[in-house]
């Protein structure tokens, strides 16, 4: 009793000391009001940098799609560990042939993970194929820019040419030089990407993705792809080899339907005694049958959804080889526009101007076709992965 008594005082002493303060704390005090005051501006300021852009490396490492896929297999994270068939006891002590059952599901997951894992750096393989083509691009443009704003300083000090004609040309070179740095930024950024999802020690010397974007103008049959990707997608095969398992061993999936959603789970396991009845009425528990009915359900929703991922990946793919055609006729046109201007200043004519213009245009759907053509291809990886070939082919 004294000691609860003692304990209430404590207590009341505390709170009187935190209504209070702390001593040799100040008492807190209100908020004073913010500052009041009419809008203002916002205004930017960016040190410009005295240091020249960066030569081009003299020196790349050459990497072809096919070699991308290949080490991005081997160098996929985790993927090792669970391809490698397990031998433990708790295995041993399955039925006949579920063991085996395990590996192949712990092989179907390495599968999936491996068939994402190459589908990114794939993907950003042929980013980095689109970047370097444009950056090529951009260099000519800013040289052709170049040169011609040395031309018209000249002109304008002789008063031949206006001081307008000059700021325009001037305007065009800051815009390819931000259009440089964005590019270089991100060969950059890409470099380091598939540096690390290839398993190199580093981005240096830089990669050069070895590649012809061709676009292959052929279609897919939509249905004929659906049925590969509900046969060969490893995670639609993995959960059809649960539904195989013993119902006690469902609880090995409880980490796998976890993952899928945290509310999915198959409950607390039976108690032995419920375990025993149900094995003597040959009929399996509440909990197994829970677990059976879970899979099942994330089982058509999964093909449901892998359904839905195939159509969308074909159109995907469609659309981005109508976009390819597109540019690949822009590009044809501003080749015969220079053609006939190039015809026409042989002639005799004053065409400078005009072709200036037509050679920048041109880089600039060479440019835009590049792009094109991967996105294309990469629209084309999107689909196999959806499909579940990646780590097939």
């Amino acid at each position: 009793m004294v000691q609860r008594c003692l304990a209430l005082v404590c207590l009341a002493a505390a709170a009187g000391c935190h209504a209070g303060g702390w001593p040799g704390l100040p008492a807190p005090s209100e908020a004073a009001p913010l500052p009041e005051g009419p809008r203002q501006t916002i205004t930017v300021e960016v040190p410009r940098p005295d240091i020249p852009p960066s030569p081009l490396p003299s020196l790349y490492r050459h990497l072809t799609a096919e070699e991308c896929r290949r080490r991005t297999f081997q160098a996929t994270p985790v993927a090792d560990v669970l391809a490698v068939p397990a031998d433990m006891p708790r295995l041993r002590r399955l039925k006949h042939g579920e063991g085996e059952i395990w590996n192949l599901i712990r092989a179907y997951a390495a599968d999936e993970l491996r068939n994402r894992h190459m589908a990114e750096a794939l993907s950003d393989f042929y980013r980095l194929a689109a970047a370097e083509g444009q950056y090529d691009r951009l260099r000519q443009a800013e040289q052709l820019l170049q040169d011609q704003a040395h031309s018209l300083e000249k002109a304008v000090q002789q008063g031949v040419r206006s001081a307008q004609d000059l700021l325009t040309v001037q305007r065009q070179l800051l815009e390819v030089r931000s259009r440089l740095a964005q590019v270089e930024s991100l060969r950059i950024a890409l470099n380091a990407a598939l540096a690390e999802r290839l398993g190199l020690p580093g981005a240096d010397p830089p990669l050069w993705p070895t590649v012809k974007l061709q676009v292959d103008p052929r279609d897919v049959a939509v249905e004929a792809a659906v049925d590969l990707a509900l046969t060969y997608r490893p995670d639609l095969n993995l959960l059809r080899l649960l539904l195989q398992v013993d119902g006690r061993a469902l609880a090995q999936a409880e980490g796998l339907l976890q993952a899928i959603h945290p509310l999915l789970s198959t409950g607390p396991a039976p108690s032995p005694l419920q375990t025993l009845l149900a094995e003597l009425r040959k009929a399996p528990t509440l909990w197994e049958q829970r677990g059976r009915s879970l899979v099942e359900a994330v089982l058509q929703a999964r093909q449901r959804q892998v359904t839905a991922e195939v159509r969308a990946a074909i159109a995907a793919r469609q659309g981005q080889r109508t976009v390819a055609a597109a540019r690949q006729s822009q590009v044809e046109f501003w080749r015969q526009q220079l053609a006939e201007l190039e015809k026409r200043q042989a002639a005799g004519q004053a065409v400078t101007a005009e072709l200036l213009a037509a050679r920048l245009e041109l880089l600039q759907a060479e440019a835009a076709l590049l792009q094109a053509a991967a996105d294309w291809h990469r629209a084309d990886l999107q689909l196999r992965q959806a499909l579940g070939l990646l780590v097939r082919e």
